[in-house]
């Protein structure tokens, strides 16, 4: 974070989330999305990570699961990022991007 927000000038740049639930989806037998219309789509993917949703190797050590994301913020504040910076960081600027790009 610290490298891009010296590239850009700006932690208006950055954004994370966890992008996670940790297995507390329900199994189901077909993608409830419907079919896949480039199955091979995530060959490369699936190469490197498991399918298994609940495994440990698809999650970086220390931040495997969501409520890690207050040690993330801890961390930042520590290296002297501002309430402000640490709420865009871990959300806020995203949203400013998603109204920017489909409106609301």
């Amino acid at each position: 974070m610290d490298h891009v927000g010296d590239l850009t000038g700006t932690t208006a740049t950055i954004g994370i989330s966890t992008d996670m639930s940790i297995g507390t989806y329900p199994q189901h037998a077909s993608d409830v999305w419907g079919t896949i219309p480039f199955p091979n789509i995530t060959a490369d993917y699936d190469r490197y990570v498991t399918a298994d949703i609940t495994s440990p190797a698809r999650n970086i050590a220390g931040f495997d699961d969501y409520a890690n994301i207050v040690a993330v913020a801890e961390r930042l504040s520590e290296r002297g990022y501002s309430d402000g910076d640490i709420q865009g960081i871990l959300g806020e600027n995203l949203l400013r991007v998603f109204e920017r790009v489909w409106g609301g």
